[in-house]
């Protein structure tokens, strides 16, 4: 005979009611376990999407700065060589 049954043959809910009561406390605790899950998820993939992006600004940076410096070299060897040909 089922719980369910039992229970209501005898009149007496309490076992009904704790097995209710069991079942919603194990699912709020997986929902509670699957939020705190998904918020460790969405955290980490903040902090690497946070890494790529200053990744990528200092691979800018640093190309801007090596273009910077070699039009200033270019600029230099152009004066040498035009100080050279010119006497």
């Amino acid at each position: 005979m089922s719980a369910v049954l039992q229970c209501f043959i005898t009149g007496r809910l309490a076992p009904f009611r704790f097995y209710s009561t069991d079942t919603i406390d194990r699912i709020a605790r997986k929902t509670e376990d699957k939020d705190m899950y998904d918020l460790r998820e969405k955290r980490l993939r903040d902090q690497r999407w946070m890494i790529n992006s200053s990744i990528r600004q200092g691979l800018k940076q640093g190309l801007e700065q090596d273009i910077a410096e070699l039009q200033a070299l270019a600029a230099e060897l152009e004066k040498q060589v035009l100080k050279k040909f010119r006497g």
